[in-house]
């Protein structure tokens, strides 16, 4: 069975504020400006998510609820998972393997470096993640607890700085 993964990075944080916890930065400007457009670019090509885990960092859910809205899926049914933050990439194949098996398409927002980690573990192509970069994983395997080191092929991989629009 193909079980499609996107992976994606937050977009562009703030760092304006010194004394705010990492944990808890929001979008930039410019995340606020990328993240909508992506997620639009994202939804008019097709795809259709059956599920959105995302980092409850704030700057990851965000990001991760204008892909819902563009999606027209509900920001509440995003399945917000704390392992995801400051996650190495063991720890984002655990999320992976344990997606239920009645989901065939996945949108996974988190960080670096574990986000670019788990796209080259997975796919063996080595990929640095920018700022709401997406990468699209196509898994042949039976079940997501299958999910393992080259299992999967690196379909596409976009980022803001690819569209003039977002420059």
């Amino acid at each position: 069975m193909e079980r499609t993964l996107y992976l994606i990075r937050h977009a562009k944080s703030s760092w304006d504020d010194e004394t705010q916890r990492d944990f808890d930065r929001t979008l930039n400007q410019r995340g606020l400006r990328d993240a909508p457009a992506m997620a639009q670019k994202h939804a008019d090509s097709g795809v259709k998510v059956d599920l959105i885990i995302s980092s409850p960092a704030m700057r990851a859910h965000t990001t991760s609820k204008f892909y819902a809205h563009a999606h027209g899926m509900d920001a509440e049914v995003i399945d917000l998972q704390e392992t995801i933050y400051n996650a190495g990439v063991m720890d984002l194949l655990d999320v992976v393997r344990n997606i239920d098996d009645n989901h065939t398409c996945v949108l996974l927002f988190g960080h670096n470096p574990g986000i670019s980690m788990l796209v080259g573990f997975l796919s063996g192509q080595a990929v640095t993640m920018p700022t709401n970069g997406v990468a699209e994983l196509k898994m042949e395997i039976e079940h997501w607890k299958d999910a393992d080191a080259y299992c999967a092929e690196l379909i596409s991989f976009d980022y803001p700085k690819n569209h003039s629009e977002l420059q």
